[in-house]
């Protein structure tokens, strides 16, 4: 992702890197629903990031 992008546009790229929607990206954010071990490594994969980075 470049870092000029806007931040709807970044979540939709992000959600669509992972293999998710992006109310589900919205709800892991907001802390609102729990995601698998395999989602937030995907999250921390597509960002260039560990999964200790993230968690």
């Amino acid at each position: 992702m470049k870092q000029g992008d806007k931040p709807e546009r970044a979540v939709v790229k992000l959600a669509d890197a992972v293999g998710i929607s992006v109310p589900y990206l919205s709800q892991l954010e907001a802390g609102k629903r729990k995601g698998s071990l395999e989602v937030y490594s995907a999250i921390a994969r597509v960002l260039g990031m560990t999964f200790d980075d993230i968690a």
